[in-house]
C-alpha cells in the first residue's frame, strides 16, 4: 500500500502489542514461525494487509524435564575499510592535482606538505585556515570500536499428562554493540508459562502468561554521520595530556570519541506483560466453541541527557567550539522528538494497554470419507489505550547525579503528552471444502469496524477466494511420487481492509491544551489550540487492499 503499513505479528492466535513485543521475544520459547500472505491472511482482518508472521510457544510434553543452555557470541566490525588512511588520503590528493591546470592544496598550504602526508610522518603542519596543528596517523574507527561478547542463559521446565501440560521457563541475557568508549546494549529478562487443562471430556482451558523487562543504554550523542562522513583521519582522539583533541587542531565541532564518552547517557526501560485465556468447548457432533481474551500492558521510561563537551589544541588550548552534537536545545512545542531537538534532560513515561476478545463457532465435518466441509463464524474485538508524558529542561550540567529536577532551573522548560484509545469490532466467516485431499477451495467475509472513521464509515465489508489443486493425488501422476512428494498449484484474491498511518478522531476537531512560556523571568500561560488546524474529514474510510497470487508448493525426497 502506498499509504505504509507492516505486517501482523500473531503470537499464540493473538496480535501482539507491538513489533517490540515480537523482537524481544526469547528464541528459546519459539516452536515455530510462519508467514502469510494474500487472500490466506484476510481471516486476521484489516492489520493483516500487509501479511501475517504466525508465531506458537513451546507447551508441555511428555514426562518433567528441566533444560537449561548458555551461547556466547562474541562481535566484531564488519566491513570498515570506507575511510583512507593519512597516507592514502595525501596520495588521492597529489594524483588529483597532477590532472590540473593550477594544484589546489587548500588548508593543506603546499605540495611538500601533502608529499611528508603521504610518507605517513607525523607531526605539526601549518595550514591555511588553522594555525599550526598536529596531523597524525588516526583511525577513528579503532578508537570507537571493539570486539565485544554477548550472552544469554535459558532454563526451562516442563512436562505433560493425559489431563495437563506446563512450560516455564526463564531468561537473561545482555546483548552488546562494538562500541568501545562507552556501553551500548541491552539487558533483557523473560518469563513465560504456558498452561493447558482438560477439564472434562468436552472442555479444555488455556493459560499463557509473559513478562519482558529490558534495560537499553547507550551514549545519547555521537554514533552519527561526524564518526566517518566529515572528518579525515588526521586526528588522534586525544592530545599529549589527555584532552580530548579538536578536529582541525583548533575548531572542535566534530569529535564522536569524545561525544559518545562524555556527552550523556540515554537509558530506555520497557516492562511488558501479557496474560492470554482460551476455552474450546466441543459441543456436539463436529460443532465446537472457542473463546479467547487476551490483555497485554507495556510500560516505557526513558531518561536522557546530554553535556557540552570541551575539545582542545595539541597545546592543552580550549578549541574554539564545543562538540556540535553535545550543544543542546529546546523544542518547547514537542521536546521527545529529536529530530527537531536536543534537550539537555529528557524523561518520558509512556503506558499502552490492549486488550483483545475473540468468540468463535467451528463445524467440522468429513461426509462419505471424502468431502470435508469446515464452517467458522465469529466475532473479535480489540482495543488500545495509551497515555504519555515528556518533560525536559533546555540544559544540565553532569554532577554524578541524573534527575530532571537537577538540570539549570535557569533554562528552558517545556513539557508535552496526552493520552487515547481507538478500538476495533469485526464479524467474520470462513467456508473450506476438501475433496479427497485433491481440490481446495476456501471463502472468506468479514466485515470491519473501526472508531478511527466516522459513524456512517466506521464498517466495510472485505473478503477472499482461495483454490487450490493437489495434483499429486491425482492417479495419472503417481509416477513422479518417488521423487516429488507433494505438488499443488494455488491461487487467490483477497481485499483486505488497511488504516495504517491514520491517526484517531481525524473526523471531529480536537482542541489541545498545554502550557506557554513567555516574559522575563518565564511565566507560565495556559494556552489553546486546534491539534489539526480545524482540518477534518467526516468522508474518510478503509483503504482497500486486493492482492493476487499464483503458485505452486513442491515437496521433493521425503522432505529431505
Amino acid at each position: 500500500s502506498v499509504n505504509g503499513g507492516e505486517p501482523l505479528v500473531i503470537i499464540d492466535g493473538v496480535p501482539a502489542l507491538n513489533g517490540y513485543s515480537f523482537q524481544n521475544m526469547n528464541s528459546d520459547d519459539i516452536e515455530n514461525i510462519s508467514v502469510l500472505k494474500d487472500g490466506a491472511a484476510s481471516i486476521y482482518g484489516a492489520k493483516a494487509a500487509n501479511g501475517v508472521i504466525l508465531v506458537t510457544t513451546k507447551k508441555g510434553k511428555g514426562k518433567v524435564s528441566v533444560d537449561y543452555n548458555f551461547n556466547m557470541r562474541f562481535n566484531t566490525n564488519g566491513i570498515t575499510g570506507f575511510s583512507p588512511s593519512m597516507s592514502e588520503y595525501a596520495q588521492m590528493w597529489l594524483a588529483a592535482n597532477k590532472e590540473e591546470k593550477v594544484p589546489e592544496w587548500w588548508a593543506w598550504v603546499s605540495q611538500e606538505n601533502m608529499e611528508r602526508m603521504a610518507q605517513g610522518i607525523e607531526g605539526i603542519y601549518p595550514t591555511q585556515y588553522y594555525g599550526d596543528i598536529f596531523i597524525g596517523n588516526a583511525n577513528r574507527l579503532e578508537e570507537m570500536f571493539a570486539t565485544r561478547f554477548s550472552y544469554q542463559h535459558n532454563l526451562s521446565i516442563s512436562g505433560a499428562t493425559d489431563k495437563s501440560d506446563f512450560r516455564i521457563s526463564a531468561a537473561y541475557a545482555d546483548n552488546q554493540g562494538n562500541l568501545a568508549t562507552a556501553y551500548d546494549g541491552q539487558k533483557q529478562i523473560n518469563l513465560r508459562l504456558n498452561y493447558g487443562y482438560q477439564l472434562a471430556e468436552w472442555i479444555r482451558l488455556e493459560t499463557g502468561a509473559s513478562l519482558v523487562n529490558t534495560d537499553t543504554e547507550s551514549p545519547s550523542v555521537g554514533l552519527d554521520n561526524t564518526l566517518y562522513g566529515n572528518d579525515m583521519p588526521f586526528f588522534p582522539a586525544k592530545n599529549p595530556y589527555g584532552q580530548w583533541y579538536a578536529n582541525f587542531g583548533n575548531v572542535g565541532d566534530r569529535q564522536s570519541v569524545a561525544a559518545t564518552s562524555d556527552g550523556g547517557r540515554d537509558n530506555k526501560k520497557s516492562l511488558t506483560t501479557r496474560i492470554d485465556m482460551k476455552a474450546i468447548v466441543d459441543i456436539w457432533n463436529g460443532i465446537s466453541f472457542e473463546g479467547m481474551a487476551s490483555f497485554q500492558n507495556e510500560e516505557f521510561r526513558r531518561e536522557r541527557w546530554v553535556t557540552p563537551v570541551q575539545t582542545y589544541d595539541w597545546f592543552g588550548n580550549p578549541a574554539q567550539q564545543l562538540v556540535n552534537a553535545t550543544v543542546t536545545g529546546l523544542n518547547t512545542t514537542d521536546p521527545s522528538n529529536l529530530a527537531h531537538n536536543n534537550p539537555g534532560y529528557l524523561t518520558v513515561a509512556e503506558n499502552y494497554f490492549y486488550q483483545y476478545y475473540s468468540a468463535l463457532l467451528k463445524y467440522n465435518k468429513t461426509f462419505a470419507d471424502v468431502h470435508t466441509i469446515s464452517v467458522l463464524a465469529g466475532i473479535n474485538a480489540e482495543t488500545l489505550a495509551w497515555r504519555k508524558t515528556a518533560t525536559a529542561r533546555e540544559k544540565f550540567e553532569d554532577n554524578g547525579v541524573y534527575d530532571l529536577g537537577l538540570a539549570d532551573p535557569s533554562s528552558a522548560l517545556a513539557n508535552s503528552g496526552g493520552k487515547g484509545s481507538s478500538g476495533t469490532y469485526s464479524y467474520l466467516a470462513r467456508i473450506n471444502y476438501n475433496y479427497a485431499e485433491k481440490y481446495l477451495i476456501e471463502l472468506l467475509g468479514r466485515r470491519d469496524g473501526d472508531s478511527k472513521f466516522a459513524k456512517d464509515y466506521r464498517f466495510k465489508n472485505f473478503g477472499s477466494l482461495s483454490l487450490g489443486w493437489v495434483f499429486t493425488q491425482e492417479e495419472f501422476m503417481k509416477f513422479v511420487t518417488p521423487v516429488l512428494d507433494f505438488g499443488k498449484v494455488r491461487f487467490s484474491y483477497g481485499e483486505g481492509g488497511n488504516n495504517a498511518g491514520l491517526g484517531d478522531f481525524l473526523y471531529a476537531s480536537a482542541i489541545g491544551q498545554g502550557v506557554t512560556y513567555l516574559g522575563s523571568p518565564l511565566t507560565g500561560q495556559i494556552s489553546t489550540s486546534l491539534k489539526n488546524s480545524g482540518l477534518i474529514n467526516q468522508t474518510l474510510t478503509w483503504e482497500r487492499v486486493g492482492q493476487k497470487n499464483i503458485g505452486i508448493d513442491l515437496n521433493f525426497l521425503r522432505n529431505r
